[in-house]
């Protein structure tokens, strides 16, 4: 599954997965120039060239019962059934609902004709070049004519699409890497302290029925810097109320934070950095 990284407040936050940008872009925790990183990209980019993905809907799709795999954009599906490295008899489902449903179904049975017969190989080669040498011709033609019937609606016109955002300053590219086994030793040993100490601070507190604190990812880069991903989760309904108030918010994220931040020190990453994301709730 494909992650993303995101620069926001002169830093980097993820990694994340598309569902979770989806989730951000909906919420407008992020705007159309926050800056974006995608695995085995060399510069952060605008969020605004992924906004087709974004906005629309992703899909689950299976060839059995038992294999699921996704979720994707619909255009990447078809872009695979065409190709033949899916079968069309597969089934989808939309992200955020249950109704599995016909590939057939959804992309029209005309469609699906089309690419039973290019997948069979009745059409071979030479008579794809053919098809297709007639439909750029027929094309030619009538942009032919319709620049000698309307030619004064054709010259002058200026595109009012905006320009492509461009990047003056790109901040410097995270350069990751894996933990050796000392450090993730160290690290996995941080984790249990980190845990522990915020299961104390909750319950004396009073804080631990309605909240609670899940592990989510870890990134180290080249220079020994360790990022931290946490999930707050809200036990209860009142918790989301509570939730809402962002001095308790606050309070409850310092104590994961100092948590987190104490145990990696005692570990030697003295360097680290702890990211808390609410999770929704169990």
């Amino acid at each position: 599954m494909d992650q993303y990284f995101l620069f926001i407040d002169e830093s980097q936050k993820g990694p994340f997965t598309l569902s979770d940008l989806r989730a951000m872009w909906i919420k407008r925790s992020i705007t159309p120039q926050t800056l974006y990183m995608q695995e085995g990209f060399e510069n952060w980019l605008p969020i605004i060239n992924i906004k087709d993905i974004l906005v629309q809907s992703l899909y689950y799709y299976s060839t059995n019962d038992q294999d699921v795999r996704g979720p994707c954009a619909f255009d990447a599906i078809k872009t695979m059934v065409d190709s033949g490295q899916l079968n069309q008899n597969i089934k989808i489902c939309e992200e955020g609902t249950e109704n599995w449903k016909d590939y057939v179904q959804k992309i029209g049975v005309n469609h699906a004709k089309i690419a039973e017969v290019r997948n069979s190989g009745d059409l071979n080669g030479w008579q794809i070049l053919v098809w297709s040498i007639v439909i750029i011709f027929g094309f030619y033609v009538i942009v032919s004519l319709l620049l000698k019937v309307f030619p004064g609606e054709t010259k002058g016109q200026q595109s009012n699409a905006p320009a492509p955002t461009e990047i003056t300053h790109q901040p410097p590219a995270p350069a990751f890497r894996n933990f050796s086994s000392d450090e993730q030793s160290r690290f996995d040993a941080a984790r249990r302290k980190a845990e522990s100490t915020i299961a104390v601070l909750l319950a004396a507190s009073q804080l631990s029925s309605d909240f609670g604190f899940q592990y989510r990812s870890s990134s180290i880069t080249q220079s020994g810097r360790v990022s931290v991903t946490v999930f707050l989760i809200l036990n209860t309904e009142d918790a989301k109320q509570m939730y809402l108030d962002k001095g308790r918010r606050e309070n409850v994220y310092s104590v994961a934070r100092r948590a987190w931040e104490s145990a990696l020190s005692e570990q030697g990453f003295s360097d680290n950095r702890v990211n808390i994301s609410w999770g929704g709730n169990r």
